[in-house]
């Protein structure tokens, strides 16, 4: 998500949600959260808020918003072997 921001500038939640293909309640949550990790800021315009990357995509940090692998158990009991 950070990088269609970046490609686009500046998006309000429904636009970006447009171009990433996903509602905008997943979105708005997805923002809320990146917004708490100081990763992307917003500007309000009236009801709308619009979002943009805080820095380049290139210079963010890997650690601040870690991506799971698909494949990756979501349990820790899986992650360590046990049942």
């Amino acid at each position: 998500m950070p990088a269609a921001l970046a490609a686009a500038g500046e998006l309000c939640v429904r636009d970006l949600a447009a171009v990433v293909g996903r509602n905008t309640s997943a979105v708005s949550h997805s923002l809320r959260m990146l917004r708490g990790h100081r990763i992307v800021r917003a500007r309000r315009a009236g009801r709308l808020a619009y979002y943009r990357p805080r820095r380049p995509v290139g210079e963010q940090h890997d650690h601040a918003c870690p991506v799971r692998p698909a494949d990756a158990p979501r349990d820790i009991n899986q992650q360590i072997g046990r049942s």
